[in-house]
């Protein structure tokens, strides 16, 4: 399961790459970078911008990469020193590997949603984007938790 988060999360990357490459001559100068709520632009910026997102995508994926290696770091409810410690800490860098996947493809999704509104072929970022990456960020966040305090009530 893990190599299946790495090359999910690797894979959006890559899919935020070539979007960004495939529609880069067809883009015009200024591309949409805010939205409403009912998913029409309301703020307009540089097409690097992409080219931007595409480099936060990628810090972020090496970030949660060195995280999810050294959990031993990470402020647990446990105490070092304690038996389920360990336990703990393969908890922790598994909801990182998670949250790695999701952050990838939500980002992909951005990119994909300012394209097709910088090209009039579509309405751009939807309303129903936050509460449903809410509900998947705040969803794994939440069985993630509820998992550590699963094992730590053991």
């Amino acid at each position: 399961m893990k190599l299946f988060r790495e090359l999910g999360a690797g894979a959006g990357i890559v899919a935020a790459i070539l979007l960004v490459l495939v529609e880069w001559s067809r883009l015009p100068a200024v591309v949409p970078t805010h939205f409403g709520w009912s998913g029409a632009p309301n703020g307009y910026g540089s097409r690097m911008l992409l080219w931007s997102v595409v480099g936060l995508m990628i810090f972020l994926y090496g970030l949660m990469t060195l995280l999810a290696r050294s959990p031993c770091r990470f402020n647990l409810p446990v105490p070092r020193g304690n038996p389920r410690r360990g336990e703990c800490e393969m908890v922790a860098a598994e909801l990182v590997s998670w949250l790695k996947l999701e952050v990838m493809w939500l980002f992909v999704y951005v990119i994909w949603a300012v394209i097709r509104a910088a090209l009039n072929d579509g309405p751009g970022v939807r309303g129903w984007f936050i509460p449903v990456s809410v509900v998947v960020v705040g969803g794994t966040i939440a069985t993630y938790r509820a998992k550590m305090r699963r094992l730590l009530d053991a």
